[in-house]
């Protein structure tokens, strides 16, 4: 790796992936699941522009090279779904390769190339943090659960991309709130119109049945305008 600071993009998904199933052993058993989903994760972060990804135009000659002086950062459109979607009739159309650190792009008939592309290992650290348990965690990880500790169920992700649903979900009521009508009256109400959000960049299975509901109660009445 050039620099301590920088990782290619393929092993920042391979760093993902390893916090998604360490957060989520039972889930994400499968290693090559996790590894989808950190992919689609990191892109997707890459789109919505919390991510800087960093690489450098290669001249396509007979070996392909690079100036190593000229790092660029693509703009986030490039990470849009839809331009990797092959049915799609996007005007842009690129192909990522993940062993080769790399993008091949397609646009009005003229193709080039974005290597060595990378991202901040700070970023990935940033919005997949590492799990650590402190020793009384650990204890009662160890320790056989009481009947009251399995009643009770975590109502946040803890872990892998923690805030994924809470960022989305309060983008949602933000939305709701700035229509003709607003938030509902009724907190319950709101809830169950939340549970029909379902994001494409979101996870299989989307959020936990306590999630939102704990969201909507936590930022209900902060949300809704005084009169």
């Amino acid at each position: 790796m050039p620099n301590s600071k920088w990782l290619w993009l393929s092993e920042a998904a391979d760093r993902i992936a390893s916090r998604l199933t360490q957060a989520e052993p039972e889930r994400f058993a499968s290693r090559k699941k996790a590894l989808r989903v950190a992919c689609n994760q990191l892109l997707d972060e890459a789109y919505r522009g919390d991510i800087k990804v960093r690489g450098k135009d290669v001249v396509p000659k007979e070996e392909p090279q690079f100036d190593p002086r000229k790092w660029k950062v693509p703009k986030t459109e490039f990470w849009d779904p839809i331009h990797r979607q092959k049915r799609t009739r996007s005007p842009l159309r690129v192909e990522l390769n993940w062993m080769k650190n790399c993008i091949l792009c397609e646009a009005e008939g003229a193709e080039w190339i974005i290597g060595s592309l990378q991202v901040k290992a700070d970023d990935i650290d940033h919005i997949w943090p590492q799990q650590t348990l402190a020793s009384s965690q650990l204890a009662a990880h160890d320790s056989p659960a009481s009947d009251e500790t399995k009643a009770k169920p975590e109502l946040t992700n803890s872990g892998g991309r923690p805030s994924i649903y809470k960022d989305d979900i309060i983008r949602e009521m933000i939305r709701i709130a700035n229509t003709p009508d607003g938030l509902p009256d009724n907190a319950n109400e709101l809830s169950q119109r939340l549970k029909k959000l379902n994001l494409p960049h979101w996870p299989d299975g989307g959020p936990s049945p306590n999630l939102i509901p704990g969201i909507v109660k936590k930022y209900y009445d902060t949300s809704r305008p005084k009169t």
